[in-house]
C-alpha cells in the first residue's frame, strides 16, 4: 500500500488569517485592547471619533472590530475604505440612507480630501450619524485612539495564529518589525515569504 504524499502545511501569514477582522485588536504592550471602553469613551466624544497611527499599525483592524462591536448595541455602518475623492459620493450615498444614531466607519479618511470630509461630516450631522475614521495623522474629529506598534504586538499576533511555530523563531520575529519600520502588515507578509521558503516541499 503506497503512503500518501506529505501535504506540507498551511501558511499562517496568510491573508485569511492575518486580514482585518481577524487578529485581534491589541495594544503596545501586545494586550488584548478593551473594546467596551473605547466604545464608551467614543460616546462621550459624540459618537464621532478617529483612530490615528501610522502605516501596518492595526487601525482598520481596529476599526472592523468597533464596527462589529457597534453593530451589537447602537449600529454601524461599514467600514467603508476610502481609496480617494471618488469616493465620497457612495460614502454620502450609504449615510443618506443609514437610520438616524448609527455610526459610519471609515477607513483612510484622509483619502477623500478636505471637501470630501467636510461634506460627510455636515450629512452626518444632518442624518444624526457618528463617524468613526481611520487616519494616518489626526483630524478635525477628536482622537479616540493612537495606534502603535513594536515587536510585542507582533510576537502577540503570531502567537494567535495557528501552526506558526516551529520554522519561525523568536530571532524572526526582532528581525521582521524593525526591518520594516514597525509597519506590522509588511513585517507578516516577510514571515510568510519566510514560512514558504522553510516549509517541507
Amino acid at each position: 500500500m503506497s503512503s500518501r504524499p506529505h501535504r506540507p502545511a498551511s501558511n499562517p501569514f496568510a491573508t485569511r488569517h492575518t486580514q482585518p477582522g481577524c487578529v485581534p485588536p491589541l495594544d503596545a504592550a501586545g494586550r488584548p485592547v478593551d473594546l467596551a471602553s473605547l466604545l464608551s469613551r467614543l460616546r462621550e466624544l459624540g459618537g464621532c471619533g478617529t483612530i490615528v497611527g501610522p502605516h501596518g499599525s492595526g487601525k482598520t483592524n481596529l476599526l472592523t472590530h468597533l464596527a462589529a462591536a457597534l453593530a451589537d448595541h447602537a449600529g454601524s455602518l461599514g467600514p467603508l475604505r476610502a481609496r480617494s475623492a471618488r469616493d465620497t459620493v457612495g460614502i454620502l450615498k450609504a449615510i443618506l440612507a443609514a437610520a438616524p444614531g448609527t455610526v459610519v466607519c471609515i477607513d483612510s479618511w484622509e483619502q477623500i480630501g478636505p471637501v470630501g470630509r467636510l461634506a460627510v461630516r455636515v450629512i452626518a450631522t444632518r442624518r444624526r450619524c457618528g463617524l468613526l475614521v481611520t487616519s494616518h495623522v489626526p483630524t478635525a474629529l477628536p482622537t479616540l485612539v493612537e495606534c502603535r506598534t513594536s515587536p510585542e504586538i507582533l510576537a502577540a499576533i503570531v502567537a494567535t495564529l495557528p501552526g506558526a511555530g516551529g520554522s519561525i523563531a523568536k530571532a524572526d520575529l526582532e528581525d521582521a518589525c524593525p526591518r520594516h519600520d514597525g509597519n506590522l502588515r509588511d513585517a507578516l507578509a516577510d514571515l510568510y515569504d519566510r514560512f514558504e521558503s522553510r516549509r517541507s516541499p
